[in-house]
C-alpha cells in the first residue's frame, strides 16, 4: 500500500503538482503540505494585489478594486449594527414670556397686553426657560394655586416673578381652602411676591419637588384651619430647596395652639 492517503481533497494534504506533472497517484507524484499550499496561494494573492505576476498569472498584471458597497436603511430591531442617524424629537416649545394680572382673563394669550388671570393657568402653559411676570395688584384666588409636576432645568429654569417696581399679592382671605403650592416641581424659581391670609400654609413646597429657589417672598398671617397646620413657608419630602430673603410673620397654627 502506498504511504500516502487515498481520495485526499484538494486544498488540503494532498496538492495538484505543477503543470506538466499528473495528479492522482503517478508515480513521481510530487506532494506538498497543507503549508507549503498555504503560503503558495498566499504569494499569489499577494501578487495579486500589488500588481505582480504570481503563481497561475505570469505575463498578467492583476489589479484589484474595491467591490463597491450599497447603503440601506437600517431598520429597528432587525439586528443591524451599522452606524445609523437618530433625529432627535423636536424639544416641546412654548412662550419665553407669560403675564398674569388681577384684570386679565384665562382665554388671553397671556401677553403683556392680554394677561391671563391665574397664575395655575400660566403654569399650565409653561415649558423649561419660561419666566411668568406678575402684575402688581391683588389676586383673590378662591382656591389653592400653583402646579404639579412643572419641571424647568438646571441652564432653563421656569421662574414665577413679580413685574419690577411692582407689588403683586395673593389674598386667600375669602378662600376656605388655598395657599401658593408647587408639588414634584424641578428647577424652579419664585420670587418677588407677596401671600396673606392662607388658611393654612401661605407658600408650599412638597412631595418631591427638587432645585427649587424662594426669594424676596413676604407671607403673612396664614392659618388658622382646624384641620390642617399653619406656617408661612412650608418644605415637605423635597430636596435642594433654598430660601433667600424670605420674610414670615404672624402665621398661626391652630392645631398647635400658636
Amino acid at each position: 500500500m502506498s504511504g500516502e492517503r487515498q481520495g485526499a481533497p484538494p486544498g488540503n494534504d494532498a496538492v495538484p503538482g505543477p503543470a506538466g506533472e499528473t495528479g492522482g497517484d503517478a508515480p513521481g507524484r510530487r506532494r506538498f503540505s497543507r503549508r507549503a499550499g498555504l503560503g503558495k496561494s498566499a504569494v499569489a494573492v499577494a501578487g495579486a494585489i500589488a500588481g505582480c505576476p504570481g503563481d497561475g498569472t505570469a505575463g498578467r498584471n492583476a489589479t484589484s478594486s474595491p467591490t463597491p458597497t450599497r447603503s440601506r436603511p437600517e431598520t429597528p430591531g432587525t439586528g443591524d449594527t451599522s452606524t445609523r442617524t437618530v433625529t432627535p424629537s423636536p424639544a416641546r416649545s412654548g412662550p419665553d414670556e407669560l403675564y398674569v394680572a388681577p384684570g386679565g382673563d384665562d382665554g388671553n394669550e397671556g401677553n403683556r397686553a392680554e394677561p391671563v388671570a391665574d397664575l395655575s393657568t400660566a403654569l399650565e402653559r409653561a415649558v423649561p426657560g419660561t419666566t411668568v411676570r406678575l402684575r402688581g395688584g391683588t389676586y383673590r384666588p378662591a382656591r389653592t394655586v400653583g402646579a404639579r409636576g412643572l419641571s424647568g432645568t438646571a441652564e432653563r429654569p421656569v421662574v414665577v416673578e413679580g413685574e419690577p417696581g411692582e407689588t403683586p399679592v395673593f389674598d386667600f382671605g375669602p378662600a376656605s381652602v388655598g395657599g401658593l403650592r408647587f408639588s414634584n416641581c424641578r428647577h424652579v424659581v419664585l420670587r418677588g411676591f407677596a401671600v396673606r391670609n392662607a388658611p393654612s400654609r401661605g407658600l408650599f413646597v412638597e412631595a418631591g419637588s427638587s432645585d427649587v429657589v424662594v426669594a424676596d417672598v413676604v407671607v403673612r398671617a396664614s392659618g388658622g384651619d382646624p384641620d390642617a397646620g399653619g406656617s408661612g413657608v412650608f418644605v415637605l419630602d423635597s430636596t435642594d430647596v433654598t430660601l433667600r430673603r424670605v420674610d414670615s410673620q404672624n402665621n398661626f397654627d391652630p392645631s398647635g395652639a400658636g
